[in-house]
């Protein structure tokens, strides 16, 4: 590991990825049990806080897709430069990623099927409107293969997995790129070129995730191969600064004219996404991260090691989990789903969250064996 991108800097990269997740979840939760903003009539500071702090998953998306970059992105590269095979890390990366995907997808759409035939508010499945969710055959193998939103809708309700589809995709035009160009340098980067332009024209929207996980991957380049550094507190500054600049646009971008909506959408997606990635390039100057943190590097071990791929975890695992838990709480206590904030609302709300990440807890462990017995199998056959 070079001492630029110690493991100071990874904690914290670490830490706030596992934090976007949590945004994510709490976003989703909120949205199901509570009345929107505007619709609550007495607004305290502390319910004006805690729908701010709810409000950020869009943010959080972003947050993740710029990590995804750097990690998946920037410090890949660095392996594979330094002797790595990138085709084995693409399949060790895959091992994984399928085999918590494959069970994800079953158990998801299996909880999508009990959730509407058997429990007494299959409304709470319609709740989310902008999507056009399908259990069908076809919907299960346009996942698997990662063609979310490029081709085929959500599996069930597990609507989230758009993410990961993008940034897999941008992850595959990065080896095309790496593992063709070694060959050929024009070939690399047609190949990475093709996917890129397949991709935006299959989805639109791919384009600005794609452009925040090179931002990620940027800075990735920036601390491996120069000494540019930003200072800290501008980083700081502009991070706050475009936080605030994406929570006040999105709230406005309706006003805009309809033909011009996703653009907006886009460009202040990439305003806060380039803010957040002049934080985590202020971080590679921070003293601290040259001599790390002891706890802060402790958390980040035990937290890899006791739930390992955390945020990829739950960002592939809640939406279903998070729906079928909402319906039966809905049946069971009657809960109103987009109503007024009160006691009953909020213990019902930290009893969600909880059950969400002990399930992706589950998920993780389950996943990480199976991954452990694939991979030693492998092994043994090309041996």
């Amino acid at each position: 590991m070079d001492a630029r991108l110690n493991s100071g800097f990874q904690a914290r990269i670490n830490l706030m990825r596992l934090l976007a997740a949590l945004m994510a979840v709490i976003y989703h939760v909120r949205f199901m049990l509570f009345a929107a903003y505007p619709e609550v009539p007495d607004k305290g500071l502390v319910l004006k806080f805690f729908y701010f702090v709810t409000s950020l998953g869009h943010e959080a998306f972003v947050v993740y897709m710029v990590i995804s970059g750097l990690a998946l992105g920037g410090l890949s590269v660095h392996r594979w430069r330094h002797g790595v095979d990138p085709q084995a890390d693409l399949l060790r990366r895959s091992t994984w990623f399928y085999c918590l995907l494959t069970p994800a997808l079953l158990l998801g759409g299996a909880l999508d099927f009990i959730g509407t035939h058997a429990l007494a508010r299959p409304d709470v499945y319609a709740y989310f409107t902008m999507f056009s969710p399908s259990l069908d055959l076809e919907a299960f193998a346009g996942n698997m293969l990662m063609l979310q939103r490029f081709v085929v809708p959500g599996l069930g309700s597990n609507t989230m997995l758009y993410l990961l589809a993008y940034e897999c995709w941008a992850y595959f035009a990065l080896a095309a790129l790496f593992i063709l160009g070694k060959r050929n340098r024009s070939l690399g980067w047609c190949a990475a070129v093709a996917v890129a332009i397949a991709g935006s024209v299959l989805a639109p929207e791919f384009l600005g995730y794609l452009l925040l996980w090179m931002m990620g991957a940027g800075v990735g380049w920036l601390g491996y191969n120069t000494k540019v550094r930003f200072p800290r507190h501008y980083g700081t500054l502009a991070f706050v600064m475009g936080l605030l600049v994406s929570r006040w646009g999105g709230a406005h971008v309706e006003q805009v004219p309809e033909a011009l909506i996703t653009a907006a959408r886009m460009a202040l997606d990439l305003l806060f996404g380039a803010s957040f990635a002049l934080l985590i390039a202020s971080w590679l100057a921070a003293p601290s991260i040259q001599t790390p943190i002891s706890w802060l590097r402790w958390s980040a071990w035990r937290l890899n090691r006791w739930f390992s791929g955390a945020s990829f975890v739950l960002f592939t695992t809640h939406f279903p989990f998070m729906m079928f838990i909402v319906a039966a709480a809905s049946t069971v206590f009657h809960l109103p789903i987009g109503g007024q904030p009160g006691a009953f609302a909020f213990l019902m709300f930290g009893a969600i969250v909880l059950a969400i990440y002990l399930y992706a807890y589950v998920f993780s462990a389950v996943a990480s064996r199976l991954a452990r017995r694939v991979r030693r199998k492998m092994r043994a056959r090309t041996t």
